[in-house]
């Protein structure tokens, strides 16, 4: 073992980047396509996840965004917000919000990864697998709330 990572040593954290999220996206069984220089997208089942970088690209959101059918004044959109409160109590991860706006009531999962440090190639594959499996287990639970709630 050294004190340096050997460029082509897999459990050396590297830059994070579309081109290694598009490996670990296809790895998965799907395609990434890149929007923008900081946005990605790629859908898994049903499900569509954006991927971007905040503008220091110190972070990587994976992110989520779901219509629940709801008007922004309906009853239940209080109810959304509690049950996200709840999630988000409960669990570390994906934080989950709504996102009110004139087109509706939309519930999003967002997963955050410190991305600056670099990560190898089993890090990246780890916090992408986990931000699609717990994105759509967030989803699932507040499609329940939202059925309940109607």
């Amino acid at each position: 073992m050294s004190l340096y990572c050997v460029p082509d040593d897999p459990s050396c954290p590297t830059p994070v980047d579309f081109t290694r999220i598009g490996k670990v996206v296809k790895f998965l069984g799907t395609e990434l396509k890149t929007v923008n220089d900081t946005t990605a997208v790629a859908k898994f089942d049903t499900v569509s996840f954006m991927f971007s970088f905040t503008s220091s690209d110190r972070f990587l959101s994976v992110r989520t965004r779901w219509p629940s059918g709801l008007k922004p004044g309906d009853e239940a959109v209080a109810t959304l917000f509690s049950s996200a409160d709840t999630w988000n109590r409960e669990r570390y991860f994906p934080t989950v919000y709504t996102d009110i706006t004139s087109e509706g009531v939309f519930i999003v999962a967002d997963y955050i990864v410190d991305v600056s440090s670099g990560l190898n190639d089993d890090q990246l594959l780890d916090n992408v697998s986990a931000a699609v499996s717990t994105g759509v287990d967030a989803l699932s639970f507040m499609q329940r709330v939202v059925e309940v709630s109607k």
